[in-house]
């Protein structure tokens, strides 16, 4: 596979990224927001931090998670693991709720991979893994933190879904049923936690111009094309940047949204209708 900054250059005008004015909305909260080691999960944690938030991040790579850590100095804790491991989603529920207090005020389901696969290569094995890992442990770590919010009456959970699950994606079955999934589960607990003010919306980006993207197109035969082809696909011409994503799950997580739940907001310059 070429270094995905092999070539740069292809990469010119992917996608924009817009300005963000910082105005303390989330002050003295604490946030857990999972796959935060780079791409969307990085630049989330940025844009929280910078709101005034504690963030606590998780990630597999602890390298990667020390990094974005120093990067912001302080109210950051690094707790790195796996979330289809219970055990490690019952310590990172119990850490992060006495950093806040008792509670956790925004937890953002970030983690997962976009993984592919026809029907002829979904395999029970195949399927249930990726569903573990995009979807179930968003639900577990979730169940363990909603309690407290619900008993504050005050939070907000944001998850990271995909136009897969509005639109369909062929070649990624498991993935697309995964995504699908967390839109609904994003609607269920909205309906089911909304008596208690807890919130519950979900983030569906398109294609982002992150580095999985880039080491996809890298790996194709010309990658020049297949960059070419992934602008001619969005009606707005570019990709998704990591912070047009982070700015939508602020707005969700803050309370400029205080009013919506059960939202799946796509981030996608109208891929979704096109």
């Amino acid at each position: 596979m070429a270094n995905p900054t092999s070539t740069p250059g292809l990469r010119e005008g992917l996608s924009h990224t817009p300005r963000h004015r910082p105005s303390d909305r989330l002050a003295g909260e604490t946030v857990v927001i999972t796959g935060a080691g780079s791409g969307v999960g990085a630049e989330t944690a940025r844009i929280l931090h910078a709101e005034g938030a504690h963030v606590v991040l998780n990630g597999l790579t602890p390298e990667r998670l020390e990094a974005v850590a120093a990067e912001l100095g302080t109210r950051v804790t690094v707790l790195p693991g796996d979330v289809t491991d219970l055990a490690y989603l019952e310590r990172l529920a119990e850490r992060a709720q006495a950093i806040g207090g008792g509670r956790v005020g925004v937890l953002v389901n970030n983690a997962g991979a976009t993984i592919r696969g026809s029907l002829a290569e979904t395999t029970p094995d195949n399927f249930m893994s990726t569903v573990e890992l995009n979807l179930n442990g968003a639900v577990q770590l979730t169940r363990l933190l909603a309690p407290a919010m619900c008993e504050a009456r005050q939070g907000s959970i944001v998850n990271m879904a995909s136009i897969t699950s509005l639109k369909g994606l062929g070649g990624a079955v498991a993935y697309t049923a995964s995504k699908a999934g967390m839109t609904g589960v994003t609607r269920a607990l909205a309906v089911e936690l909304a008596p208690f003010n807890v919130r519950v919306n979900a983030v569906c980006p398109g294609v982002i111009d992150t580095p999985m993207t880039w080491e996809h197109a890298e790996a194709q035969p010309d990658p020049a094309a297949h960059y070419t082809m992934l602008r001619a696909r969005q009606p707005m011409n570019r990709l998704a940047s990591a912070r047009d994503c982070a700015l939508a799950v602020l707005f969700l997580a803050s309370p400029d949204s205080a009013f919506i739940t059960g939202a799946a907001l796509p981030v996608d310059g109208g891929r979704h209708i096109a």
